[in-house]
């Protein structure tokens, strides 16, 4: 865990999150950042209760910050650059990762599938590197899946991980959220022995968004294949 001088409020961490964190970890800032990234990087009890803050209400975010801003902020607060969720994995209570975890589904509902469905209906969803299409679909390969589907899952991680993935497939619309969903399942598919009942439940829940009317083609495409694997 990175030590710091203070404790970022939520709302200077907030603004951090989308509009600094993801330019100053690749070097893209204009200005000296590392003690600013030192500040905000890494795991911490405060951090935990920002991000849970954050899950449970982040539908606000949409009018808050660019598309361009969201697609960083995902990247940094769910991927390698703030190590938020590997830190969460080693250090917070189980209690709170369960939380965590479960109040995602809400930044999928609230957040991601209310843009995404926008940028589709505007003519502008696109898969480029950058794109917050991609930065949602990306996810599950990005440090979220430490907490959400990691590879040594008790019984519980399992079940909440299994919360998202199923809440995500049957309610979002959009074709970037149905694919997240559909790589989550792919990520504990993959961490789970071929003939356990975790790889049933989860094939059965890549079977229940196919049996959906209005699925984009890409993301029933995707959930075809993830049931092929063997």
């Amino acid at each position: 865990m990175t030590t710091r001088k203070e404790t970022p409020t939520f709302e200077a961490w907030l603004e951090y999150c989308f509009t600094r964190g993801f330019a100053d970890f690749h070097g893209q800032s204009p200005d000296a950042a590392d003690e600013r990234f030192a500040r905000f990087e890494g795991y911490s009890p405060a951090i935990g209760g920002h991000i849970l803050r954050l899950f449970e209400s982040p539908a606000v975010l949409a009018a808050r910050f660019t598309n361009a801003q969201l697609a960083d902020g995902v990247r940094y607060i769910f991927g390698t650059p703030s190590q938020y969720f590997i830190g969460m994995k080693a250090e917070a209570p189980p209690e709170l990762i369960d939380r965590c975890v479960r109040a995602s589904l809400t930044v999928f509902t609230d957040l991601f599938d209310p843009v995404c469905l926008r940028r589709e209906a505007e003519g502008e969803s696109e898969r480029t590197p950058d794109s917050i299409e991609q930065a949602v679909i990306d996810i599950w390969d990005s440090g979220y899946d430490a907490i959400a589907m990691p590879q040594d899952a008790t019984d519980a991680e399992f079940e909440a991980g299994l919360f998202v993935i199923g809440g995500v497939l049957e309610r979002c619309r959009s074709g970037a959220c149905l694919l997240s969903g559909v790589e989550g399942a792919l990520e504990g598919l993959l961490a789970n022995p071929r003939t356990s009942g975790r790889r049933r439940r989860l094939h059965g829940l890549v079977k229940a968004m196919l049996r959906r009317d209005g699925v984009p083609q890409e993301a029933r495409a995707a959930a075809e294949e993830t049931l092929r694997m063997r």
